[in-house]
């Protein structure tokens, strides 16, 4: 099973009060990444090095991912690199990051960061088999929430497949209750094509931003 949080497909908004400025002017800004990533104990989350990009598009064609809004990269992997890495710099999202092992450098899956409000911001998750369910995915997910409360960021939101227990479950231990369910908003792929399957809604509330 993979953890898998859609996605946003919300509208994106100013992040707080930002100034509009002559190239992109206007558009949503993310807190700023830090530059060495962020690292734990099992876990490194940072900016996709070349070498992982074997890893991504193997992710993508991984069992058990059924993201129907997963991009594919396999054929464009210079375009993907050099378009996560303008997203960071200029801070307009969204972040897809890479999460590696700490011990062994090895690539793991991604975290992807948007902006999905005023001073609001959606965030998910996806590993490759074998590191799901261990403390390097489980870690990765809570560098995330613990980096972006420290930042002027109000709400962070995530959401699953109602059929997902065990990303309702880690959820709920990572803090993030329930808001609601949507009906037939999250779209999973299947060999037949698109299905659609209520959604759980999920957020944390930083309540000294």
């Amino acid at each position: 099973m993979a953890y898998l949080k859609r996605f946003a497909r919300r509208a994106r908004r100013t992040f707080g009060r930002q100034e509009s400025s002559d190239e992109g002017g206007g558009a949503p800004v993310l807190p700023t990444f830090p530059a060495a990533g962020l690292i734990g104990t099992y876990a490194i989350v940072r900016a996709y090095l070349r070498e992982d990009l074997a890893g991504r598009a193997a992710l993508e064609e991984s069992q058990g991912v059924q993201w129907a809004q997963m991009p594919k990269i396999a054929d464009r992997m210079d375009s993907f690199f050099t378009e996560s890495h303008a997203a960071l710099a200029n801070g307009r999202g969204p972040y897809q990051l890479a999460v590696v092992g700490k011990a062994d450098g090895r690539y793991a899956g991604e975290v992807y960061v948007e902006t999905s409000g005023e001073a609001s911001a959606t965030y998910a998750a996806a590993f490759l088999p074998e590191f799901r369910h261990t403390r390097v995915s489980m870690e990765s997910l809570m560098l995330i929430p613990d980096w972006l409360m420290t930042t002027s960021l109000h709400r962070l939101e995530a959401s699953h497949s109602i059929e997902n227990i065990p990303a309702h479950r880690a959820l709920l231990r990572m803090s993030f209750p329930v808001e609601g369910v949507k009906r037939l908003a999250y779209p999973l792929r299947t060999a037949d094509g698109i299905e659609w399957y209520d959604e759980c809604c999920h957020a944390m509330v930083n309540e000294n931003a």
